[in-house]
Protein backbone atom coordinates (compact mmCIF):
# COMPACT_ATOMS: atom_id res chain seq x y z
CA UNK A 1 0.00 0.00 0.00
CA UNK A 2 2.94 1.84 0.72
CA UNK A 3 4.53 1.40 -2.35
CA UNK A 4 1.71 2.10 -3.92
CA UNK A 5 1.04 5.80 -2.75
CA UNK A 6 4.93 6.36 -3.49
CA UNK A 7 4.14 5.35 -6.94
CA UNK A 8 1.09 7.63 -7.42
CA UNK A 9 2.84 10.43 -6.05
CA UNK A 10 5.83 10.08 -7.95
CA UNK A 11 3.71 10.29 -11.17
CA UNK A 12 1.81 13.28 -9.44
CA UNK A 13 5.33 15.08 -9.86
CA UNK A 14 6.07 13.96 -13.14
CA UNK A 15 2.57 15.15 -14.49
CA UNK A 16 3.25 18.28 -13.03
CA UNK A 17 6.67 18.59 -14.05
CA UNK A 18 5.49 18.19 -17.51
CA UNK A 19 2.70 20.89 -17.48
CA UNK A 20 5.04 23.53 -19.13
CA UNK A 21 6.24 21.27 -21.32
CA UNK A 22 5.58 22.64 -24.82
CA UNK A 23 7.21 20.64 -27.86
CA UNK A 24 8.86 16.94 -27.43
CA UNK A 25 11.29 15.68 -30.13
CA UNK A 26 12.43 12.50 -28.00
CA UNK A 27 11.55 9.93 -30.90
CA UNK A 28 9.39 8.17 -29.48
CA UNK A 29 7.80 7.64 -32.28
CA UNK A 30 10.10 5.89 -33.76
CA UNK A 31 10.14 7.64 -36.38
CA UNK A 32 11.14 11.20 -37.48
CA UNK A 33 7.10 12.80 -37.58
CA UNK A 34 7.93 14.95 -34.46
CA UNK A 35 9.97 17.41 -35.81
CA UNK A 36 9.37 19.86 -38.74
CA UNK A 37 11.67 19.47 -41.10
CA UNK A 38 14.36 16.86 -41.74
CA UNK A 39 17.49 19.10 -43.83
CA UNK A 40 19.31 15.76 -44.34
CA UNK A 41 20.91 13.47 -47.67
CA UNK A 42 18.81 10.27 -47.36
CA UNK A 43 19.97 8.08 -44.81
CA UNK A 44 22.40 10.71 -42.83
CA UNK A 45 19.33 10.25 -40.11
CA UNK A 46 18.34 7.22 -38.45
CA UNK A 47 16.26 6.31 -35.44
CA UNK A 48 17.62 3.73 -33.52
CA UNK A 49 17.14 2.07 -30.05
CA UNK A 50 19.02 4.88 -27.88
CA UNK A 51 22.30 3.95 -26.88
CA UNK A 52 22.96 2.93 -22.82
CA UNK A 53 19.15 4.39 -22.79
CA UNK A 54 17.58 1.02 -22.74
CA UNK A 55 14.10 1.41 -24.24
CA UNK A 56 14.18 5.03 -25.39
CA UNK A 57 15.34 5.69 -29.35
CA UNK A 58 17.76 8.31 -30.93
CA UNK A 59 18.18 9.94 -33.57
CA UNK A 60 21.97 8.69 -35.45
CA UNK A 61 23.54 11.46 -37.83
CA UNK A 62 25.98 9.97 -39.89
CA UNK A 63 27.76 12.82 -41.86
CA UNK A 64 29.97 12.18 -44.60
CA UNK A 65 32.77 14.53 -46.93
CA UNK A 66 30.03 14.01 -49.61
CA UNK A 67 26.89 15.43 -47.89
CA UNK A 68 26.86 18.65 -49.05
CA UNK A 69 24.53 20.66 -51.56
CA UNK A 70 26.38 19.84 -54.88
CA UNK A 71 24.84 15.72 -53.85
CA UNK A 72 22.03 16.38 -51.97
CA UNK A 73 19.96 19.22 -53.27
CA UNK A 74 17.58 19.66 -49.38
CA UNK A 75 21.24 21.03 -47.98
CA UNK A 76 21.94 24.83 -47.89
CA UNK A 77 24.19 25.49 -50.72
CA UNK A 78 27.91 25.60 -50.13
CA UNK A 79 30.80 22.92 -49.41
CA UNK A 80 29.90 21.86 -45.74
CA UNK A 81 28.74 18.46 -45.14
CA UNK A 82 25.72 18.51 -43.09
CA UNK A 83 22.37 16.93 -41.88
CA UNK A 84 19.60 18.92 -39.63
CA UNK A 85 16.61 17.70 -37.65
CA UNK A 86 14.47 21.10 -37.08
CA UNK A 87 12.00 21.94 -34.86
CA UNK A 88 8.47 23.90 -35.33
CA UNK A 89 9.15 27.59 -35.67
CA UNK A 90 8.49 27.99 -31.98
CA UNK A 91 10.42 30.96 -30.47
CA UNK A 92 9.00 34.69 -30.83
CA UNK A 93 10.04 37.39 -29.20
CA UNK A 94 9.58 38.31 -25.59
CA UNK A 95 9.76 33.97 -25.18
CA UNK A 96 11.59 33.02 -21.99
CA UNK A 97 12.17 29.22 -22.75
CA UNK A 98 14.01 26.17 -21.47
CA UNK A 99 15.57 24.11 -24.45
CA UNK A 100 17.31 20.22 -23.42
CA UNK A 101 18.90 18.10 -25.93
CA UNK A 102 21.40 15.31 -25.46
CA UNK A 103 23.78 14.42 -27.51
CA UNK A 104 26.77 11.49 -27.38
CA UNK A 105 29.63 11.78 -29.23
CA UNK A 106 31.21 7.64 -29.75
CA UNK A 107 34.52 6.55 -28.92
CA UNK A 108 36.86 7.63 -31.38
CA UNK A 109 35.36 11.45 -31.80
CA UNK A 110 37.54 13.03 -34.01
CA UNK A 111 39.70 16.38 -32.04
CA UNK A 112 38.19 19.29 -34.04
CA UNK A 113 40.78 21.68 -35.00
CA UNK A 114 37.95 23.54 -37.48
CA UNK A 115 34.45 24.40 -36.90
CA UNK A 116 31.51 21.44 -35.96
CA UNK A 117 28.30 22.69 -34.97
CA UNK A 118 25.85 20.75 -33.31
CA UNK A 119 22.82 22.72 -32.44
CA UNK A 120 21.63 26.30 -33.18
CA UNK A 121 18.33 28.78 -32.45
CA UNK A 122 18.23 29.96 -35.98
CA UNK A 123 15.17 31.36 -38.45
CA UNK A 124 14.87 34.03 -40.93
CA UNK A 125 16.16 35.25 -42.82
CA UNK A 126 19.21 33.00 -42.50
CA UNK A 127 21.78 36.10 -42.46
CA UNK A 128 24.77 34.62 -41.11
CA UNK A 129 26.12 32.42 -38.14
CA UNK A 130 23.58 31.95 -35.35
CA UNK A 131 23.76 34.55 -32.27
CA UNK A 132 22.93 31.28 -30.30
CA UNK A 133 25.00 27.76 -31.48
CA UNK A 134 27.01 24.71 -29.53
CA UNK A 135 29.70 23.84 -31.32
CA UNK A 136 32.77 20.84 -30.92
CA UNK A 137 36.23 22.81 -30.29
CA UNK A 138 39.56 20.44 -29.95
CA UNK A 139 37.99 18.16 -27.37
CA UNK A 140 34.97 20.59 -25.85
CA UNK A 141 31.56 22.29 -26.14
CA UNK A 142 31.49 25.63 -26.57
CA UNK A 143 28.62 28.07 -27.21
CA UNK A 144 29.19 30.04 -30.15
CA UNK A 145 28.25 33.41 -31.19
CA UNK A 146 27.40 35.70 -34.35
CA UNK A 147 29.77 38.53 -35.85
CA UNK A 148 27.34 40.90 -33.83
CA UNK A 149 29.46 39.57 -30.54
CA UNK A 150 32.68 39.09 -32.49
CA UNK A 151 32.48 35.16 -32.76
CA UNK A 152 33.58 34.46 -29.24
CA UNK A 153 32.74 31.16 -27.04
CA UNK A 154 31.79 32.44 -23.53
CA UNK A 155 31.61 28.99 -22.00
CA UNK A 156 33.32 25.62 -23.03
CA UNK A 157 33.43 22.17 -21.57
CA UNK A 158 35.30 18.94 -22.13
CA UNK A 159 33.50 15.96 -23.47
CA UNK A 160 32.99 13.07 -22.41
CA UNK A 161 33.00 10.50 -25.30
CA UNK A 162 30.47 7.30 -24.77
CA UNK A 163 28.45 9.73 -22.28
CA UNK A 164 25.75 11.33 -22.89
CA UNK A 165 26.03 15.40 -22.90
CA UNK A 166 22.48 16.78 -21.74
CA UNK A 167 22.03 20.13 -22.30
CA UNK A 168 19.48 22.89 -21.03
CA UNK A 169 19.60 26.42 -22.19
CA UNK A 170 17.14 28.85 -20.63
CA UNK A 171 16.72 31.58 -23.34
CA UNK A 172 14.95 35.01 -23.31
CA UNK A 173 14.40 35.92 -26.45
CA UNK A 174 14.95 39.60 -27.43
CA UNK A 175 16.78 41.98 -29.51
CA UNK A 176 17.35 44.11 -26.40
CA UNK A 177 20.74 43.12 -24.88
CA UNK A 178 19.88 44.36 -21.82
CA UNK A 179 16.39 41.80 -22.08
CA UNK A 180 17.60 39.26 -23.85
CA UNK A 181 19.66 36.36 -21.79
CA UNK A 182 21.29 32.51 -21.68
CA UNK A 183 21.51 30.31 -19.26
CA UNK A 184 23.28 27.13 -19.20
CA UNK A 185 23.41 23.84 -17.11
CA UNK A 186 25.42 20.33 -18.27
CA UNK A 187 23.91 17.22 -17.06
CA UNK A 188 22.40 19.02 -14.26
CA UNK A 189 24.75 21.28 -13.25
CA UNK A 190 24.59 24.91 -13.71
CA UNK A 191 26.96 26.38 -15.61
CA UNK A 192 29.32 29.87 -15.54
CA UNK A 193 30.33 31.54 -18.18
CA UNK A 194 33.64 33.55 -19.25
CA UNK A 195 34.03 36.46 -16.65
CA UNK A 196 32.45 34.73 -13.56
CA UNK A 197 28.76 35.37 -14.98
CA UNK A 198 26.03 33.01 -14.27
CA UNK A 199 23.26 34.77 -16.90
CA UNK A 200 25.01 35.90 -20.12
CA UNK A 201 23.27 38.88 -21.42
CA UNK A 202 22.70 39.67 -25.26
CA UNK A 203 20.63 40.10 -27.62
CA UNK A 204 19.52 36.59 -28.96
CA UNK A 205 17.23 37.79 -31.83
CA UNK A 206 19.40 39.50 -34.22
CA UNK A 207 17.44 41.44 -36.88
CA UNK A 208 19.07 40.43 -40.44
CA UNK A 209 20.35 37.27 -39.20
CA UNK A 210 18.04 35.43 -36.81
CA UNK A 211 14.91 37.66 -36.84
CA UNK A 212 12.69 39.37 -39.60
CA UNK A 213 10.72 41.15 -36.78
CA UNK A 214 7.23 40.93 -34.97
CA UNK A 215 5.99 37.88 -36.99
CA UNK A 216 9.78 36.18 -37.12
CA UNK A 217 10.18 32.91 -35.19
CA UNK A 218 13.38 30.66 -34.43
CA UNK A 219 13.73 26.98 -34.33
CA UNK A 220 15.85 24.98 -32.62
CA UNK A 221 18.16 22.96 -35.63
CA UNK A 222 19.69 19.58 -33.94
CA UNK A 223 22.61 17.41 -35.80
CA UNK A 224 25.96 18.32 -38.04
CA UNK A 225 27.48 21.63 -39.71
CA UNK A 226 31.01 21.47 -40.05
CA UNK A 227 33.59 23.19 -41.86
CA UNK A 228 34.59 21.44 -45.68
CA UNK A 229 38.14 21.08 -44.20
CA UNK A 230 40.23 19.74 -43.05
CA UNK A 231 37.86 16.87 -44.71
CA UNK A 232 36.85 14.36 -41.67
CA UNK A 233 35.98 11.51 -43.28
CA UNK A 234 32.39 9.51 -42.01
CA UNK A 235 31.54 11.07 -38.32
CA UNK A 236 28.28 9.81 -36.32
CA UNK A 237 26.84 11.75 -33.16
CA UNK A 238 23.35 9.97 -31.27
CA UNK A 239 20.52 13.14 -30.47
CA UNK A 240 18.29 11.66 -27.31
CA UNK A 241 15.10 13.85 -26.19
CA UNK A 242 14.92 16.92 -27.46
CA UNK A 243 12.64 19.23 -25.33
CA UNK A 244 11.08 22.96 -25.16
CA UNK A 245 9.54 24.61 -22.08
CA UNK A 246 8.35 27.09 -19.83
CA UNK A 247 10.26 25.42 -16.97
CA UNK A 248 13.68 23.62 -15.73
CA UNK A 249 11.51 20.95 -14.13
CA UNK A 250 9.47 20.22 -17.85
CA UNK A 251 12.58 19.75 -20.06
CA UNK A 252 15.28 18.09 -17.68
Amino acid sequence: MAASRVGAAAAATATAARSGLLWSGDFSTRNLSQWHYVQACRRSVRVVPSPLSAGTFAARITVGNGDTHDSCRKLQPGPSPSAFLISPPIFRAGNERYISFSTLFPAGFPRITNWFQIAELYGPPYGGSPPIGIYVSGRSLVLGRDVTHHYDTPWRSRIRQGSWEHLVLEVKFSADPRIGFVKLWLNGIRQTFAGGRRRLAMGTLIPGINWTGRRGADSLDIGQYRAAQPALGTVTVYEGQVRVGTSYAAVR
